[in-house]
């Protein structure tokens, strides 16, 4: 009864949601444009074929579970048609789960519709490869839009909340061969506010050419955090999440690279590095010019050979302190590297940053 007054209840306020959804819709049209201009494959204009078109079809719980739904502990108040609607009944939690195909920018509209506003712990959640994008409490709907790449895997649950989805669509981008940049263009923080994917503590993994001697204790090239190797200047510190001199990477000379390979594909569209991130030293050691290159080859490292990296173009420093770079395109890669003209060149943290998800 409480689930019918509730379900009375929305209809009955059917035409403000629409024009909510109708102003989410023009948002995510100017989303998916500003994508499409810098996108580096060519924007197709139907739902990616076989992929998230079918997870799209709620009409019953075949269509679902053969579109690619699989469904945990989501078994009281189950609907299907236009929105699937379901919530877990006798126990906290229920989701539903999908891996995605292509590569694109996915389009969630979710509802949370219980209406019990007295608890925190009442809510619905989107996420991707286990990381929360969003989390809508009680009585609330939103639009989720949220980059994504081949074999990306998005949950949907609940914890004592009531799943409605209303939209799972999506802009996606035919595969096209690399292709580089003539230059990366100088940028800001709020221009790059995705996710670091290439940090250690995501599962990014640090490899080199060799570092500067006398300051680690090994010049050899090699890949991991666990190589053997310390000192304050090793190409290891380059994504160990800290900054300051005693914690960065010289190369020691000239041309040697630093790199760091993803935890997976990654759709990535610019950089940071620094000097001096934190700490009074120093201000030296940012001559030369830096080439950014990046790769699509698995397991990618310090051995790969130069015919597989594709240049991002190249930058010289400015400051001591934080300096963003753009890419010209968005493009999917497994891993990044840099290389310096400067023997002397100190890099103390480089993060890599992929598209943030948006909300409307």
């Amino acid at each position: 009864a409480q689930y019918d007054a509730a379900a009375a209840k929305a209809t009955a306020a059917e035409q403000p949601i629409a024009a909510k959804k109708a102003t989410a819709a023009a948002a995510c049209a100017s989303i998916v444009a500003s994508a499409q201009a810098t996108l580096e494959p060519t924007p197709m204009v139907k739902p990616c074929p076989q992929a998230v078109s079918s997870l799209s079809d709620f009409s019953s719980h075949k269509a679902m579970t053969s579109g690619g739904w699989t469904f945990n502990g989501i078994n009281d108040g189950i609907q299907y048609g236009a929105n699937f609607k379901g919530w877990a009944g006798g126990h906290p939690w229920g989701s539903m789960e999908a891996t995605l195909k292509g590569v694109g920018v996915l389009h969630v509209t979710l509802e949370n519709e219980h209406s019990n506003t007295k608890t925190q712990k009442n809510f619905v959640r989107l996420l991707k490869n286990g990381a929360e994008i969003e989390k809508l409490g009680s009585k609330e709907e939103k639009t989720i839009n949220v980059p994504f790449v081949q074999g990306d895997k998005i949950k949907i649950d609940e914890h004592f909340g009531i799943i409605i989805l209303k939209q799972f669509t999506a802009t996606c981008y035919a595969p096209a061969p690399p292709r580089s940049c003539s230059a990366v263009t100088r940028s800001t923080s709020a221009a790059l506010k995705g996710p670091n994917v290439a940090v250690a503590s995501e599962g990014g993994v640090p490899f080199g050419s060799g570092s500067l001697a006398g300051y680690c204790s090994t010049t050899a090239a090699g890949e991991g955090k666990d190589f053997v190797a310390n000192g304050i200047h090793c190409w290891k510190n380059i994504n160990d999440g800290k900054l300051g001199n005693s914690y960065s990477w010289i190369p020691g000379h000239s041309g040697a690279f630093v790199g760091v390979r993803f935890a997976k594909r990654e759709l990535i569209e610019g950089l940071r590095i620094s000097r001096k991130g934190t700490g009074s030293c120093c201000n030296d050691r940012i001559s030369g010019s830096y080439e950014v290159q990046y790769t699509t080859v698995e397991n990618a490292n310090h051995l790969t050979a130069a015919a597989l990296w594709v240049s991002l173009g190249t930058f010289s420093r400015q400051g001591f302190g934080f300096e963003f770079f753009k890419f010209c395109h968005v493009m999917h890669a497994t891993a990044v590297r840099i290389t310096a003209t400067s023997s002397g060149a100190c890099i103390d943290e480089l993060e890599v940053y992929s598209p943030s998800a948006q909300t409307q």
